[in-house]
C-alpha cells in the first residue's frame, strides 16, 4: 500500500541518486524505487568509474549528492585558504580543497552521465533480449539488447511521425548514433525529417529542457495574447495550450534563424 501511494507522484518525476563504483544497479535507495521492484523492472545506469582511476578511492561508495557536498566543501576550503594562507587547520583545508577539485573535475568530465567504462559494463550486464530502464541525464529510457548491441527506445517528439525509427543504438558515449526500425534494421532514408531532428547527444540535451521550454513558450504566448486582443479576435478559434506553445516556439525558431542569416 505504501508503494501504491507513490504512483500519483511519479508524473512529477523521480529522483535517482546514482553511485559510481557499485555497478550499473548502484543507486541510493528511496521509497520511489520500490515501483520498479513492484513491476519487476530493473533500473540501470552507466555513470560508472573504472577501478584504475586516480579518484576511485576518494569517490568510493558515495552517491552523486554526496560528491556535490564534497565539491562545495572543497570550494569553501579553497576560499578560506586564499583568505588566510596561515590558518591553523591549513592541512585539513588543503586536503578538502584538493578532494573537491578532483571530484569537481570528475563530475565535469562525465557530465553526460555515461562513461566508456560504464558502457562496457552495461554491455556485459544486460543480457540478450532483456528489457530494462536506463537512467541518464535525469531521464528514463527503455533499454534492450539485440544481437549483442544495446538499443534505446526512441521517444523524442521529433520522430513522432517517423514510423520507421523505433530504436537508437547505444554503442558510443558522444552521441554519434544510429537509428533502426522495430525489427532492428536500418530504415530507408527520410530526407524531409533530417533537418528537423537532432541526434544522439543533442536529443539528450534537448530533452533536459523540454518541459521548461514548453512552459516558457506557453507563458510568452499567453502574454502575447493579452497584449494584442485585436489580433486574437481576428485569429479564429481559440487555440489550446499546446497549440499556443507550439506557435510561440515556432516563432522563436524563426527569429533565431533570421538572426543567423
Amino acid at each position: 500500500n505504501e508503494v501504491m501511494k507513490i504512483f500519483p507522484n511519479l508524473q512529477f518525476g523521480m529522483d535517482v541518486n546514482p553511485k559510481f563504483t557499485a555497478g550499473p544497479t548502484g543507486v541510493e535507495y528511496t521509497m520511489e524505487l520500490n515501483a520498479f521492484d513492484l513491476l519487476n523492472i530493473e533500473l540501470v545506469h552507466g555513470w560508472l568509474l573504472e577501478p584504475e582511476a586516480q579518484e576511485y578511492e576518494w569517490i568510493g561508495n558515495q552517491t552523486y549528492n554526496q560528491l556535490v557536498n564534497v565539491v562545495i566543501e572543497g570550494n569553501d576550503a579553497s576560499a578560506a585558504l586564499q583568505k588566510d594562507p596561515n590558518v591553523s587547520n591549513h592541512d585539513e583545508l588543503s586536503d578538502k580543497a584538493t578532494r573537491g577539485s578532483v571530484i569537481h573535475h570528475f563530475l565535469e568530465r562525465t557530465a553526460h552521465q555515461l562513461t566508456q567504462y560504464g558502457l562496457t559494463v552495461l554491455h556485459e550486464y544486460v543480457k540478450e533480449g532483456d528489457m530494462v530502464v536506463f537512467f541518464r541525464n535525469n531521464h528514463f529510457n527503455t533499454l534492450t539488447k539485440h544481437e549483442g548491441h544495446l538499443y534505446l527506445l526512441v521517444t523524442d517528439f521529433g520522430y513522432a511521425d517517423v514510423s520507421s525509427v523505433v530504436w537508437e543504438k547505444l554503442d558510443v558515449i558522444d552521441g554519434d548514433t544510429e537509428y533502426v526500425t522495430g525489427e532492428f534494421k536500418v530504415p530507408p532514408p527520410v530526407e524531409h525529417h533530417v533537418s528537423n531532428v537532432a541526434s544522439g547527444e543533442q536529443l539528450m540535451a534537448n530533452n533536459l529542457q523540454a518541459n521548461s521550454d514548453y512552459q516558457l513558450a506557453l507563458q510568452l504566448s499567453r502574454e502575447s495574447e493579452t497584449m494584442s486582443p485585436a489580433n486574437n479576435r481576428a485569429a479564429g478559434p481559440k487555440m489550446s495550450d499546446l497549440e499556443r506553445a507550439q506557435q510561440a516556439s515556432l516563432w522563436e525558431q524563426q527569429q533565431q534563424y533570421q538572426q543567423q542569416q
